[in-house]
């Protein structure tokens, strides 16, 4: 028996075609529908189904995910979606520990 993932997310519109979804009150993924595609911005911890849970309730469009930066509540989710993008020199390209975590000399 596989595992299943939760697909309750609370959602809260804030204009037309753009939402924040939150991930029980650990993260908020902003979703941005536009005339072709839907842009994700940050896609939580990964704890539930945000992708058919959430995002797919809301739109049948191609969905790029944009990650903001480097911390686990906004990229941990990102196994859901095939590609993502994020700053080219991010840790999570380079493979350097974050600034905050790098000891000061």
């Amino acid at each position: 028996m596989g595992m299943k993932l939760t697909k309750l997310y609370p959602m809260v519109q804030f204009k037309k075609d753009t939402w924040e979804i939150d991930e029980f009150d650990c993260a908020s993924c902003f979703l941005l529908i536009g005339s072709e595609r839907a842009m994700l911005i940050d896609c939580g911890f990964g704890i539930g189904d945000l992708r058919g849970g959430a995002v797919e309730m809301l739109t049948d469009k191609p969905i790029t995910l944009v990650i903001s930066h480097s911390h686990g509540d906004h990229y941990g989710g990102a196994w859901q979606w095939e590609d993502a993008w994020v700053y080219e020199k991010s840790p999570l390209i380079t493979g350097e520990k974050p600034m905050q975590e790098q000891k000061k000399t």
